[in-house]
Protein backbone atom coordinates (compact mmCIF):
# COMPACT_ATOMS: atom_id res chain seq x y z
CA UNK A 1 0.00 0.00 0.00
CA UNK A 2 2.73 2.30 0.55
CA UNK A 3 4.60 1.59 -2.20
CA UNK A 4 1.43 2.21 -4.28
CA UNK A 5 0.62 5.24 -2.68
CA UNK A 6 4.81 6.37 -3.07
CA UNK A 7 4.27 5.59 -6.36
CA UNK A 8 1.16 7.27 -7.11
CA UNK A 9 2.66 10.44 -5.36
CA UNK A 10 6.04 10.18 -7.57
CA UNK A 11 3.51 10.49 -11.07
CA UNK A 12 1.92 13.36 -9.78
CA UNK A 13 4.73 15.17 -8.87
CA UNK A 14 6.88 13.92 -12.32
CA UNK A 15 3.36 15.51 -13.80
CA UNK A 16 3.60 18.82 -12.12
CA UNK A 17 7.27 19.46 -12.75
CA UNK A 18 6.15 18.69 -16.48
CA UNK A 19 3.45 21.34 -16.62
CA UNK A 20 6.12 23.76 -14.91
CA UNK A 21 8.48 23.58 -17.22
CA UNK A 22 6.78 23.73 -20.40
CA UNK A 23 4.00 26.12 -18.91
CA UNK A 24 0.89 24.49 -20.24
CA UNK A 25 -1.31 21.01 -18.92
CA UNK A 26 -2.72 18.90 -21.64
CA UNK A 27 -6.30 17.61 -21.20
CA UNK A 28 -8.08 14.89 -22.92
CA UNK A 29 -10.16 15.65 -25.67
CA UNK A 30 -13.57 16.00 -24.87
CA UNK A 31 -16.69 14.73 -26.59
CA UNK A 32 -17.65 16.73 -29.49
CA UNK A 33 -14.52 19.08 -29.22
CA UNK A 34 -13.58 20.91 -32.85
CA UNK A 35 -10.21 20.40 -33.62
CA UNK A 36 -7.98 23.32 -35.02
CA UNK A 37 -7.81 23.18 -39.08
CA UNK A 38 -4.50 23.92 -40.73
CA UNK A 39 -4.99 25.30 -44.29
CA UNK A 40 -3.25 22.90 -47.22
CA UNK A 41 -0.33 25.73 -47.62
CA UNK A 42 0.29 25.78 -44.00
CA UNK A 43 0.82 22.19 -43.99
CA UNK A 44 2.86 21.98 -47.69
CA UNK A 45 5.15 25.04 -46.23
CA UNK A 46 6.00 22.79 -42.53
CA UNK A 47 6.43 19.59 -45.46
CA UNK A 48 9.03 20.98 -47.02
CA UNK A 49 10.90 22.98 -44.49
CA UNK A 50 11.32 19.56 -42.48
CA UNK A 51 12.51 18.21 -45.75
CA UNK A 52 14.66 20.48 -47.07
CA UNK A 53 15.55 22.74 -44.19
CA UNK A 54 15.85 20.27 -41.70
CA UNK A 55 13.79 22.01 -38.83
CA UNK A 56 12.59 19.81 -35.93
CA UNK A 57 9.04 18.45 -35.95
CA UNK A 58 8.91 19.91 -32.33
CA UNK A 59 9.86 23.41 -33.66
CA UNK A 60 7.34 22.93 -36.96
CA UNK A 61 4.66 21.43 -34.42
CA UNK A 62 4.57 24.79 -31.91
CA UNK A 63 5.03 27.23 -35.25
CA UNK A 64 1.84 25.60 -36.19
CA UNK A 65 0.10 25.32 -33.41
CA UNK A 66 -0.25 21.55 -33.39
CA UNK A 67 1.71 19.07 -32.23
CA UNK A 68 4.92 17.24 -33.47
CA UNK A 69 3.37 14.05 -34.47
CA UNK A 70 1.04 15.60 -36.53
CA UNK A 71 4.06 17.45 -38.30
CA UNK A 72 5.43 13.54 -39.01
CA UNK A 73 2.25 12.31 -40.09
CA UNK A 74 2.09 15.23 -42.77
CA UNK A 75 5.76 14.27 -43.76
CA UNK A 76 5.07 10.97 -43.95
CA UNK A 77 1.86 11.53 -45.90
CA UNK A 78 3.26 13.78 -48.28
CA UNK A 79 6.35 10.96 -48.93
CA UNK A 80 4.08 8.17 -49.37
CA UNK A 81 1.65 9.84 -52.16
CA UNK A 82 3.70 13.10 -53.31
CA UNK A 83 1.41 15.89 -51.65
CA UNK A 84 -0.66 16.34 -49.33
CA UNK A 85 -4.10 15.59 -50.88
CA UNK A 86 -7.24 15.85 -48.34
CA UNK A 87 -9.81 13.97 -50.81
CA UNK A 88 -7.73 10.71 -50.39
CA UNK A 89 -8.89 9.35 -46.74
CA UNK A 90 -9.55 5.97 -45.35
CA UNK A 91 -8.13 2.79 -46.86
CA UNK A 92 -6.48 2.84 -49.89
CA UNK A 93 -8.30 0.79 -52.58
CA UNK A 94 -6.27 -2.45 -54.28
CA UNK A 95 -5.54 -0.85 -57.53
CA UNK A 96 -5.61 -4.40 -59.67
CA UNK A 97 -8.82 -4.67 -62.03
CA UNK A 98 -11.53 -6.45 -60.43
CA UNK A 99 -13.49 -9.21 -62.94
CA UNK A 100 -16.62 -9.72 -60.82
CA UNK A 101 -18.03 -11.86 -63.79
CA UNK A 102 -15.12 -14.62 -63.87
CA UNK A 103 -14.94 -14.28 -60.11
CA UNK A 104 -18.99 -15.28 -59.36
CA UNK A 105 -18.09 -18.10 -62.03
CA UNK A 106 -15.47 -19.62 -60.18
CA UNK A 107 -17.16 -19.32 -56.86
CA UNK A 108 -20.30 -20.44 -58.64
CA UNK A 109 -17.70 -23.79 -59.60
CA UNK A 110 -16.89 -24.03 -56.30
CA UNK A 111 -20.66 -23.96 -54.68
CA UNK A 112 -21.02 -27.11 -57.36
CA UNK A 113 -18.16 -28.78 -56.91
CA UNK A 114 -19.17 -28.93 -53.29
CA UNK A 115 -22.65 -29.91 -53.63
CA UNK A 116 -21.39 -32.89 -55.20
CA UNK A 117 -19.07 -34.16 -52.52
CA UNK A 118 -21.62 -33.94 -49.75
CA UNK A 119 -24.02 -36.12 -52.37
CA UNK A 120 -20.80 -38.42 -52.10
CA UNK A 121 -20.94 -38.87 -48.39
CA UNK A 122 -24.39 -39.10 -48.16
Amino acid sequence: MIYFRYGFLMNEVKIKAKIKRTGEERQMASKGQKFKKVSLEKRLTAVKAKLEQGKSYIFLGQMYGVSWQTVASWVKIYKRDGGLDISKRGRRKNEENIDYKERYEILKKFQDYLEEVDQEKK
